[in-house]
């Protein structure tokens, strides 16, 4: 049975302890994670004027690879599967206009949208400095998309995991060595060795290198994981990780049905 603890949680950073599921599962959920969530970020900028020291093609980068922090990110729909098959509306996109002039730093928050629900998730995100008679000013329309196809759709900044320690104690002579090389200090003798925090073991092995009996072997779980997700800010890790789940359970939904109708086809 799977089990998941919350070991550390805010709405931009995750640490999750898994039970009961294979390294394939985990890699699983940090794949579509990392790449098949549905996030809003500019796609295209119209400037129509700047005169900053940056070129439009960095401004424009710069500008989209902003996260944008929407609390209705279910209201759009994915370009290709929407009403006006992406031609571009409300349903779709959300424009965003910037209108700057020097002397001045360029933020985030001079960023201006259409739709009072979709605002950049960082106020002081650096954009452009602007001096004396320096300007910009330019349109961006943001669009839904995922990972796999920009990096600025990419709801992630870490997403990782790793396997919990499993330390075994055979026939320790307590001696103490182990104690002392172990950096972590996870070792302490109570009538015979024993083990404390072991999800603070970073598998360094120092224990099991030091020990000249052989007494300490220090291995893989291979059930067990260590999670850790961390996003932009434009999506809380609770909704990315619940997302991530769904897309999975619909790519098996829609295997099983491909392979249903394999079979369907050959009996006929």
């Amino acid at each position: 049975m799977i089990h998941v603890e919350i070991l550390d949680y805010i709405d931009t950073n995750g640490k999750f302890l898994i039970k009961g599921v294979s390294t394939a599962f985990i890699n699983a959920i940090r794949r579509v994670a990392m790449s098949e969530i549905p996030k809003l970020a500019v796609d295209f900028i119209r400037i129509y004027d700047n005169s900053s020291s940056l070129y439009n093609e960095m401004l424009a980068s710069r500008i989209g690879l902003i996260p944008l922090k929407t609390d209705d990110l279910e209201f759009f729909k994915m370009p290709n599967e929407c009403e006006c098959n992406g031609e571009g509306c409300s349903s779709c996109q959300t424009i965003l206009s910037l209108s700057a002039e020097g002397p001045k730093m360029v933020y985030s928050s001079d960023l201006v949208s259409t739709d009072s629900s979709v605002n950049p998730a960082y106020q002081d995100i650096p954009i452009v400095k602007l001096y004396e008679g320096q300007r910009v000013i330019c349109e961006a329309i943001a669009k839904l998309g995922i990972g796999k196809n920009h990096a600025k759709w990419q709801a992630t900044t870490i997403c990782a995991y790793r396997n919990v320690a499993k330390i075994d104690i055979i026939n320790c002579d307590l001696c103490g060595d182990c104690i002392k090389e172990c950096p972590k200090g996870l070792l302490y003798i109570d009538k015979e060795l024993r083990v404390k925090n072991i999800l603070d073991c970073n598998l360094c092995r120092l224990c099991e290198r030091t020990c000249s009996i052989d007494a300490i072997r220090v291995s893989l779980d291979e059930y067990q994981f260590i999670f850790n997700i961390e996003s932009d800010g434009s999506i809380n890790v609770k909704d990315i990780v619940n997302t991530a789940v769904d897309v999975i359970e619909n790519k098996l939904i829609n295997l099983k049905a491909g392979v249903a109708e394999i079979g369907q086809r050959r009996r006929t």
